[in-house]
């Protein structure tokens, strides 16, 4: 399973300073300890959604594992750091999560038609997607209900 992690700079999480590669605690569960990622990465931007601010990360979760139903966050004893994402990859794994799952609802950044960037992104689904700033990436996709996805993000990230 691959999943998705925010952190502050420098791979601090909490407090805790996480590190490329095997990261092991002793339990998890979503809501009080383990390592936590997203199965969506932009349920990470729920956490971190500040990219002056943050890092992301693609992740790897393994040993026990607790999900719960805020979101798709995911708990784990183990927790392998892959590498870091730049924000156009993360933006585009995020897109590639959302066009697997087209019916999975809006989350709390993703805005129906019209959005303005706001903390260094907007994202913006609907039939005629409008986003205000700088466009640095647009993905649109094929036929159907994921082409209807649009990514905008301003000049600095």
């Amino acid at each position: 399973m691959i999943a998705y992690k925010g952190m502050c700079p420098g791979m601090v999480c909490l407090g805790y300073q996480l590190k490329m590669g095997l990261n092991v605690t002793e339990e998890a569960n979503c809501q009080a300890n383990g390592f936590h990622c997203a199965a969506n990465p932009m349920d990470c931007l729920r956490y971190y959604g500040d990219f002056q601010n943050s890092e992301y990360y693609l992740v790897r979760p393994c040993g026990d594992l607790d999900e719960d139903a805020v979101d798709s966050r995911i708990s784990c004893t183990q927790l392998w750091v892959l590498r870091k994402l730049e924000p156009q990859e993360f933006f585009l794994h995020a897109l590639a999560y959302m066009a697997d799952h087209p019916q999975m609802p809006d989350g709390c950044d993703v805005k129906r038609e019209r959005a303005q960037a706001w903390n260094g992104y907007a994202v913006v689904r609907g039939k005629h997607p409008r986003a205000k700033g700088k466009l640095l990436l647009a993905q649109p996709l094929g036929a159907g209900a994921s082409s209807e996805i649009f990514w905008h993000l301003p000049e600095k990230l």
